[in-house]
């Protein structure tokens, strides 16, 4: 999370020192991958979702390489897979099921700066704005009608 700063004075000076500071790996963290392409340390906790979206969008903002876009686009469509529930909403971790209202903001944060920068014709932006799409129908029927909650 920490190299979204030097990202974006990146691109608004254009200067290399801060890309170079803080370039995340496009392949995630640099461990090894698993099987289905997924950096090694992903946790499956849906606050990371707008850590993990965050870096690498700006990544590929800064830098143009489909590499961090793509990386981003994976991990959602994996969380989106483990998390998300029938109802829309997002459970904590696989083992914890419960929904947690930051955590679900996190998420839907992270979905819609990932949806922001994802190419239109990207394989895996249906499933991320269907994923959205579901998530926000959910938000609507938990709303309270003011901001306390009374009616």
């Amino acid at each position: 999370m920490f190299g979204v700063v030097p990202l974006e004075l990146s691109i608004e000076t254009k200067e290399q020192k801060y890309l170079t500071w803080a370039r995340p790996s496009p392949t995630g963290s640099g461990a090894s991958p698993t099987p289905d392409g997924l950096t090694s340390e992903t946790r499956f906790w849906i606050d990371d979702m707008y850590m993990i979206t965050s870096l690498q969008v700006q990544a590929y903002r800064a830098t143009g390489d489909a590499r961090y876009i793509d990386r981003a686009a994976l991990e959602m469509v994996a969380y989106l897979e483990k998390l998300q529930q029938p109802n829309g909403l997002f459970y904590h971790a696989p083992d914890v099921p419960f929904f947690w209202g930051a955590g679900d903001g996190w998420i839907a944060a992270g979905m819609a700066e990932l949806l922001r920068s994802l190419p239109q014709d990207h394989p895996r932006r249906a499933r991320v704005l269907e994923g959205y799409r579901k998530m926000m129908q959910s938000l609507l029927q938990f709303q309270a009608r003011t901001a306390c909650g009374a009616n």
